[in-house]
């Protein structure tokens, strides 16, 4: 499906996706109104982690969600995040065994 629209949320997605550093991207706004469809469409479903938020979950809640998403996404050795400094420990440490060896 091609993105209609969205034109200048479609020029972030892509100075992010070309810069040469690290970007962290931040999605939010009012339900249904297309934040998911746009970052699927836009980076075509690859992700290297990817996780939503529970509507009106709480801290744990939310938590939770994140920690069964990482074991997902291959991070079963870790221990399940307390807090969200842990939790985004937990994404370093999957990310960096997800990374291929340099030569």
């Amino acid at each position: 499906m091609t993105l209609i629209g969205r034109d200048h949320e479609q020029y972030i997605l892509q100075n992010s996706l070309e810069s040469k550093k690290s970007e962290f991207i931040a999605v939010y706004g009012r339900r249904r109104v297309g934040k998911t469809f746009l970052i699927k469409e836009f980076f075509n479903s690859h992700f290297a982690f990817y996780a939503t938020g529970i509507l009106n979950g709480s801290r744990e809640e939310q938590l939770k969600a994140w920690n069964d998403e990482i074991q997902r996404y291959g991070g079963l050795n870790l221990n399940p995040a307390k807090n969200w400094y842990e939790a985004f420990c937990n994404l370093n440490s999957l990310m960096e065994r997800q990374q291929p060896a340099v030569q």
